[in-house]
């Protein structure tokens, strides 16, 4: 994804389509040896329309938006704000967004991190507000029709053995749990992580996390890793070949058998580069 948008101007997960520029895209294919003279080359690609008209922004101004963002909001928003001039989303439906000044944005991401399913689906939105209006929450200890209903259909697509079902409120929390219980299962204490993943704001997830916007100079968690043989050209180009690299990070800074997880955090690594690594542990 960063190489396919690297030559954009435009919010990393979100392009914008131009008033009175045109409609357009500008786009090139995943860095590498074989991709230089593709690189220089600029893809024009037209926007798709869209019959969807989106209410009409009337709210706080920019200014006055930022300034709270600075004031009253968690700090890591702006550690994260990369451009000099933020978007500012307003409305979204399906795969758009529009921000306040009506601009039209095409989501290549679908959402962000743990809720890729698009904008404010009809389909979506009528399953939500049928739930809100007959249950909001209750604890797991009561048994509640919907919620084996949900595990249920989620395994079937599942291969075996994965047949169980852990439901949690956040990605920072599903990561916590997902290591213990690797650990647990393996008996191991060790998780290695790509360089430049990310994988949570709790103490054990910023210990995996590997990108220093996301990390304070305080001491994380013990037994987190990153390897700089997983590097996001790497990962993204490899074929397997880089396997001698990923086994020999792993096996000169910890012996294999101390590992209990690798995990990815955001950087979706090619799956032959993935095998040569677990096989490695």
């Amino acid at each position: 994804m960063y190489q396919i948008f690297a030559r954009v101007k435009a919010s990393w997960w979100a392009r914008r389509v131009g008033h009175g520029v045109g409609s357009v895209l500008q786009i090139h294919g995943a860095s590498g040896a074989s991709c230089r003279e593709a690189v220089q080359k600029n893809v024009r690609v037209q926007m798709p329309s869209c019959n969807f008209t989106p209410e009409t922004f009337q709210g706080m101004s920019k200014e006055q938006m930022l300034e709270i963002r600075k004031l009253n909001c968690n700090p890591m928003t702006m550690k994260v704000t990369y451009y000099k001039k933020p978007v500012f989303i307003h409305h979204g439906f399906m795969q758009w967004l529009w921000d306040v000044d009506g601009s039209r944005y095409l989501d290549m991401f679908a959402g962000v991190a743990t809720v890729s399913v698009g904008h404010c689906h009809p389909k979506l939105t009528k399953v939500a507000q049928e739930q809100l209006q007959r249950l909001w929450h209750t604890t797991a200890i009561y048994v509640y029709p919907q919620i084996q209903e949900y595990a249920e259909k989620l395994v079937s697509h599942l291969p075996e053995p994965l047949k169980v079902v852990y439901l949690t409120n956040s990605g920072s929390e599903a990561n916590d749990l997902a290591l213990l219980m690797a650990r647990l299962h393996t008996g191991n204490f060790d998780a290695i992580t790509l360089r430049g993943s990310y994988h949570g704001g709790s103490p054990l997830a910023m210990g995996l996390t590997s990108n220093t916007v996301y990390k304070y100079p305080v001491p994380s968690s013990l037994g987190c890793y990153n390897s700089s043989f997983f590097f996001r050209p790497c990962v993204r180009m490899c074929s397997g070949a880089c396997g001698a690299g990923v086994t020999a990070e792993i096996h000169l800074s910890r012996p294999s058998e101390s590992v209990a997880a690798l995990l990815s955090g955001i950087i979706i690594p090619r799956p032959a580069a993935l095998t040569t690594a677990t096989t490695a542990v």
